[in-house]
């Protein structure tokens, strides 16, 4: 292929107003032979959090027993080259409280805008929990070594603790949200000086009886806070996935109901920015015996949501989901016991495809011949289960469903599939929706599409355009 595809992050607007479209949930089929295996040691892994920092490099941090059984024990394992080949695990921190081990109760980390790491944890200081305290630790060299954790706040926390960090960097200074049950809501604490010095802890009304909360930052640098939520103590079946929005830290959206699936609880959102600009929250539903991770998805800055849709089915039970960014699209982190132990499993949710147009150069007075798109998709996948009927242009041209062939025209031994479209179709696209600024330009192209197992995929590339010369005069 002449290139690949290239993650682009759309801005998301702030809007003051949403509404939520429900449906019963999709029951599509997920192809489980796509699940792959993180972590296999024999001890139990569990909360796993990951990032893509400025180099590229994926990192999973999570809660491991293994280390000697202290359940406050943190590791992660990091990868080059976008989940394909992972590192072996490596240890980052024990309990920080003498004499373990001690609980964990929730980690974050981020990469902030000057390349340091933060990591956030809250553990419990006895066995008996409801006495959790907050940390965090930096690194300033890449991961290499890690400063000493330190409190955000001064003084010792109100019982029943402070618990489900989630660290985020907006508006000039690094925001750090948590869960504390008195009164209803979340607390928050930032830091406009690298953690230096913190604000006191401030209370964020958000609608109910809540927990959970992940946050992220937009391209346009509005703060989301996902979580769940419900009416009262003891309704934990009538719980929600929820989410608030906020363009400036101080002010926020009304909390809103972004899925409801009826009887089971809800557990984990974590929300992302896709390449396509879309935000996908993914959570699990827990309605009996076993779970399962679905998701839900925003084409319109949170305005309506799709129903949820299904992303992982086993009869083990899959939870507490994380999503990252990479070159070949949304890696999807999450703990699941289908070993017979919990361990680290991960899969992709869209894949990047490697797009090829022809022909290179468009005129656009042209007629008659198709026009041609090569799709390769990445190891692992194989382009005799793209279905064709979904593949589009722009998303608005249709791909013939005849002809298509699988070959490999550009020769790199990686196979890829070929499908048509309608030049006329493609010219009248081009025309109605790119500013034409001269007679000679380049657009870029992007086709979309789903395998048969509703994996959606995406690819772009760039060709030039030639203007009819007596429309251009």
């Amino acid at each position: 292929m002449k290139k690949a595809t290239s993650l682009i992050w759309i801005c998301l607007i702030a809007v003051s107003a949403y509404a939520v479209l429900l449906s019963p949930v999709t029951q599509s089929s997920v192809d489980s032979s796509k699940d792959k295996q993180l972590t296999t040691d024999l001890n139990t892994e569990e909360a796993p959090v990951a990032i893509r920092d400025n180099t590229g490099k994926i990192w999973v941090f999570f809660v491991s027993y293994r280390s000697g059984g202290n359940p406050s024990a943190i590791w992660y394992e990091t990868s080059d080259d976008n989940g394909k080949r992972w590192s072996i695990p490596y240890l980052l921190t024990t309990s920080i409280y003498p004499g373990g081990p001690i609980s964990t109760c929730g980690i974050s980390v981020m990469q902030d805008s000057t390349g340091k790491f933060w990591l956030v944890i809250s553990m419990n200081k006895t066995p008996g929990g409801g006495d959790a305290e907050m940390w965090f630790m930096t690194s300033d060299d890449g991961g290499n070594t890690w400063s000493d954790p330190k409190k955000p706040y001064e003084g010792t926390a109100p019982w029943p603790g402070y618990g489900s960090p989630t660290i985020v960097e907006a508006f000039g200074k690094v925001w750090i949200f948590f869960t504390h049950y008195e009164p209803e809501g979340f607390k928050y604490v930032c830091s406009d000086d690298g953690g230096l010095t913190w604000s006191s802890p401030a209370d964020l009304p958000a609608g109910g009886l809540v927990g959970s909360p992940h946050c992220m930052r937009d391209i346009g640098g509005n703060i989301w806070l996902f979580y769940i939520r419900q009416p009262g103590w003891y309704t934990e079946y009538a719980r929600n996935i929820s989410c608030m929005m906020s363009s400036d830290g101080v002010t926020w959206s009304s909390p809103i109901n972004i899925e409801e699936m009826g009887p089971g609880q809800e557990n984990y959102p974590w929300g992302i920015q896709d390449s396509s600009g879309r935000i996908v929250v993914f959570f699990d539903n827990f309605p009996s015996s076993t779970s399962d991770i679905f998701y839900v998805v925003s084409d319109n800055n949170g305005i309506v949501w799709s129903e949820p849709k299904r992303f992982t089915e086993d009869p083990s039970q899959d939870w507490d989901a994380t999503a990252v960014t990479t070159d070949n699209g949304l890696l999807v982190l999450w703990v699941s016991n289908r070993s017979g132990n919990w361990d680290i499993w991960y899969r992709y949710f869209t894949i990047g495809a490697n797009v090829d147009i022809d022909p290179d150069t468009l005129n656009l007075k042209s007629k008659g011949e198709l026009i041609s798109a090569y799709i390769e998709l990445p190891e692992g996948y194989n382009v005799a289960d793209i279905n064709v009927s979904t593949v589009t242009l722009n998303d608005t041209v249709s791909a013939e469903l005849k002809p298509t062939d699988i070959g490999d025209y550009d020769n790199d031994t990686v196979p890829d599939l070929m499908v048509k479209f309608d030049r006329a179709k493609v010219i009248r696209y081009i025309l109605n929706s790119v500013d034409i600024e001269e007679r000679f330009m380049k657009v870029t192209l992007t086709i979309t599409g789903k395998l048969n197992d509703g994996t959606p995929f995406k690819g772009s590339d760039t060709i030039k355009i030639i203007m009819p010369a007596h429309k251009w005069a």
